[in-house]
């Protein structure tokens, strides 16, 4: 792979180029990696757990803005499950 701006030499993995200082285009493993955040609390609070309660607000605490987006969905559900679990525990006691 080689620079856009100034034509040097790159390893595949590079995000910057080390000579001008010029991003590669090619997207951080950690940014990569922290969406999948927001898609498990997601799924999680679908399931009704604990656990996508947590990555909910794990998510929220990212600088990723489109985890803390899934994570606002993710909440959004473990909070119906709360609020139907109560309808439930209400009405049959």
């Amino acid at each position: 792979m080689f620079c856009r701006k100034c034509g040097n030499e790159l390893f595949d993995e590079a995000i910057i180029c080390p000579n001008c200082g010029c991003e590669t285009g090619i997207a951080p493993v950690k940014q990569q990696e922290s969406s999948a955040l927001g898609i498990c609390a997601i799924i999680f609070s679908i399931l009704g757990g604990w656990l996508g309660l947590i990555l909910s607000i794990v998510g929220l605490c990212s600088d990723n803005e489109k985890d803390k987006s899934l994570s606002k969905i993710g909440l959004g559900i473990c909070l119906a499950w709360v609020f139907i679990l109560f309808l439930i525990i209400a009405t049959t006691a």
